[in-house]
């Protein structure tokens, strides 16, 4: 597992464990002089408190995980899975495109005019298997 994969899987476990739901949002209470925590707060619960110990760091800190809400996450996740997704289905097409061009170049008119897109690449992924199966 690479360290990106690792990085999801811990991302979809902590998600799946069931954090708080619902938008989240980052308060700073030590601007009124009697608290110096700042909150990140969900459905009138709050999620988290940082006090305050590095100014520079403790806002930017909190904003972020205000940000990194299950739903936000979530989304996320989702977008990802969908790119992967996609990926696939680009590199099985060029695999298919390379395989055509490369070793069937004479049955490439006859596929492409006769079939639309989606089914010619079915007829090429058949013909290369068939090809596959005479070696």
């Amino acid at each position: 597992m690479t360290d990106a994969q690792q990085a999801l899987a811990q991302v979809r476990e902590a998600l799946a464990a069931g954090p708080t739901p619902g938008e989240w949002a980052c308060y700073d209470d030590s601007n009124d002089g009697k608290t110096s925590r700042i909150e990140i707060v969900a459905i009138g619960k709050t999620v988290a408190r940082i006090y305050r110990s590095v100014q520079e760091q403790d806002l930017p800190n909190a904003r972020l995980i205000a940000a990194c809400s299950p739903a936000n996450i979530a989304a996320i996740l989702a977008h990802v899975e969908a790119q992967a997704a996609e990926i696939k289905r680009l590199r099985e097409f060029a695999e298919l495109w390379y395989f055509v061009m490369d070793e069937a170049p004479r049955d490439f008119e006859r596929i492409v005019s006769e079939y639309q897109p989606q089914a010619w690449l079915q007829e090429a992924a058949k013909l290369r298997a068939a090809r596959k199966e005479q070696r």
